[in-house]
């Protein structure tokens, strides 16, 4: 093996599937939809002062500003880097960084959200738990990094 065979990284990475994510943003947007629709149907009855008004709007942007935060990509290398992309923001941090990775409770569902205990935030991924490439970035992870408490997983 030369030196340079060496310095290669292995990366794994998961991508959830457009189905699962494209669902729950059909879903989030019907909610949406339905709210908005209630209040409108209901406007003439209704009698909210204009802060009340401000507090159900900023309720609606603050969900749909948090749920693009949520992640659909999470890739790992073998040196435990790990990089996470959301429809906001992407970003990097290390295996070394995560205290907690949180399945659904009970393991009852395949599908959901792995939680991701970092230092200065919660990461929430996309996922589908019986996947075989999810598998591998989770195994990773436990290999890198042996102290993280992985719960339901």
């Amino acid at each position: 093996m030369t030196r340079h065979q060496k310095h290669i990284k292995k990366t794994v990475s998961y991508t959830a599937p457009a189905v699962f994510m494209v669902s729950f943003y059909i879903m989030l947007f019907l909610w949406t939809f339905l709210c908005v629709s209630f209040v409108f149907l209901k406007f003439d009855r209704i009698s909210w002062s204009m802060g009340q008004w401000l507090i159900m709007l900023g309720i609606m942007l603050i969900t749909w500003f948090f749920s693009s935060g949520i992640y659909y990509k999470i890739s790992i290398d073998s040196e435990g880097n790990l990089e996470l992309k959301s429809f906001r923001k992407a970003i990097c941090v290390s295996a070394q960084d995560i205290h907690t990775a949180e399945g659904p409770p009970f393991g009852v569902s395949s599908i959901g959200f792995l939680r991701l205990k970092l230092p200065s935030e919660k990461a929430y991924i996309f996922c589908l738990f019986g996947n075989k490439v999810f598998r591998e970035v989770i195994s990773l992870m436990r290999k890198v990094n042996p102290s993280i408490h992985f719960k339901w997983l």
